[in-house]
């Protein structure tokens, strides 16, 4: 699936998913992180011995975050299939609409 984080697309796969222990790949690179959800929104994020702090706050329609880390805020929008789908059929749409005939 794509993530776009502001500017940045990523394309991002999961490979597999055991408890808390999450393996996928970001544009090509594996990552293997242990991720640990509270209640509230927040997580903790253990990566090559380093702990990292989010704040996940859902947007409308569940395919777009606000991403709190570090005192920086990132917008974060999921692009899934479907959504891809509908963005592309969307736009043939409006293309068809500017033709003169």
């Amino acid at each position: 699936m794509e993530i776009h984080i502001g500017d940045r697309v990523a394309d991002v796969t999961l490979v597999s998913k055991e408890g808390n222990k999450v393996q996928f790949m970001i544009d090509g690179k594996p990552y293997d992180v242990d991720i640990v959800m509270a209640e509230n929104g927040s997580c903790s994020i253990l990566h090559d011995g380093n702990s990292f702090n989010a704040e996940l706050i859902r947007g409308e329609g569940g395919k777009s975050y606000d991403v709190n880390m570090f005192y920086r805020s990132y917008h974060v929008d999921i692009v899934d299939t479907q959504t891809k789908y509908l963005r592309m059929k969307k736009g043939g749409e409006e293309r068809q609409d500017d033709k003169i005939v």
